[in-house]
């Protein structure tokens, strides 16, 4: 392996990278595009109840909608967008995405059926898929590798402030749709509030389009995973995850089982609170939004920080470490949230679990990078992505509404489905943590040795 490695090393020592300006003009702009995503992305959790009665679904069917389908195609075409990424102008790329993702938003709001906006959600996703690959590759050649941590953390506090947002101003044009009710619009004829909704949520992706082609496009390295892949034996995958598998499967499992959780709650708190307590959706979203925002920001930061530096005083399984102790500390929290009758108290619960929650989002990727040797991380980082957002997003969500209709058909028995399920997701991310923590130290010592 000595040669990749030199072949990898002697480019980077001499190559150049943008100046701090156009380096941080990139990662504004991009992390409005990481939170614009999750604006779309977020916005069908403030209309359950309008979609359910429209379009005469169920809870379940609902989830299939906001999580489900969404996932089903991101998860797939995360590796192949990853290839297109490496070869061609990655902001064409992402303007390419954001019209996507864009467009089918505005197609969500002129859905008249559960398959029409089942299809339209799908294309959202595969819109949403084109983010994550080509922003940290634009990223990694915007600064060199011991500048990255500080953009790599703004950049993923992108999800947060999207997801806030998503809640605050969404929930503020949900109430204020719903007092205008249907109207009518040209070309277009009867809208329903929720479809206006998703008619604005899609309209500023346009413009933001015209945003990215102004960010710097870098000179790209040379190829040195192509050096490495032709070097390296055709089975070094394949011996990699044998090796290691144990490690890396389990961080990866403890992550989405943590990550099923936090979707589940961001899913279903509007709907909850509006069921559990009376609250209309534009009364909580204010405060969820501004939880999300504060609470997943200081999660992320703190996770970060804490494992850092276990990590400085030699705990090579820092980052399960703290995974798992984010999961038990999420539990006693889970449960106030579902099972109490004060509002207050609820929200107190919903802010502390997105708090211990929040910590996958640095732990998860933080982790790929320690089992993976740097020829193996782009391929890790898309089983990662697939595992995580499938398991997390894809059965989270749809897990709690399949409890929730089993237990009622009407609904009312949402709380007692977050209480029994999400918990249960959160025990099962510490279990699975603790148990594979030395076989994780074991392998990130390995990765760190070759």
């Amino acid at each position: 392996m000595a040669p990749p490695q030199a072949a990898l090393t002697q480019p980077n020592d001499v190559r150049t990278y943008p100046s701090p300006w156009v380096a941080w003009t990139g990662v504004a702009i991009l992390f409005l595009v990481y939170a614009s995503s999750f604006v779309d992305r977020q916005i069908s959790s403030l209309l359950v109840g309008p979609i359910r009665a429209d379009l005469a679904i169920s809870d379940t069917g609902f989830s299939l909608l906001h999580g489900f389908a969404f996932s089903l195609f991101y998860v797939v075409l995360g590796a192949p967008i990853g290839k297109l990424v490496d070869r061609v102008d990655r902001r064409h790329v992402l303007c390419v995405g954001i019209a996507t993702w864009s467009v089918f938003t505005c197609l969500c709001g002129r859905a008249n059926s559960f398959a029409a906006l089942f299809i339209a959600r799908i294309g959202v996703g595969v819109g949403e898929a084109t983010v994550a690959p080509a922003t940290y590759s634009l990223l990694a050649d915007y600064f060199p590798p011991e500048r990255r941590g500080l953009p790599m953390g703004v950049f993923g506090a992108g999800v947060y402030v999207g997801i806030g947002a998503a809640l605050i101003i969404g929930g503020a044009l949900v109430q204020a749709l719903v007092v205008m009710g249907p109207i009518s619009m040209p070309l277009i004829g009867s809208v329903a509030p929720w479809q206006l909704a998703f008619l604005i949520a899609g309209a500023p992706g346009i413009p933001l389009c015209l945003f990215v082609l102004f960010i710097c496009e870098p000179r790209r390295p040379s190829r040195a995973s192509t050096a490495i892949a032709q070097a390296a034996p055709k089975g070094i995958l394949m011996a990699h995850w044998r090796a290691n598998g144990v490690a890396i499967f389990g961080h990866h499992g403890a992550t989405a089982c943590l990550a099923m959780a936090l979707y589940a709650e961001l899913a279903w708190a509007p709907e909850y609170f509006k069921r559990t307590h009376g609250l209309a959706t534009g009364q909580s979203s204010m405060t969820i939004g501004l939880l999300v925002l504060l609470f997943g920001t200081a999660g992320v930061l703190a996770g970060g920080l804490v494992s850092d530096r276990l990590l400085a005083r030699g705990i090579i399984s820092a980052r399960l470490i703290v995974l798992a102790s984010a999961a038990f500390c999420a539990m006693p929290f889970t449960g106030l949230f579902a099972f109490t009758q004060s509002p207050m108290l609820a929200f107190t619960g919903f802010g502390g679990s997105i708090f211990c929650l929040a910590m996958l989002t640095i732990c998860g990727p933080t982790g790929v990078q320690e089992l993976n040797p740097p020829e193996l991380r782009g391929v890790g980082a898309a089983l990662f992505q697939f595992i995580v957002t499938l398991v997390g997003l894809g059965v989270g969500p749809t897990l709690v509404a399949v409890v929730s209709d089993g237990l009622s058909s009407n609904g009312t028995h949402l709380n007692l489905a977050l209480g029994l399920t999400v918990p249960a997701m959160c025990f099962a991310a510490g279990v699975i943590a603790l148990v594979v923590r030395t076989a994780y130290a074991a392998a990130a010592k390995r990765v760190a040795k070759a």
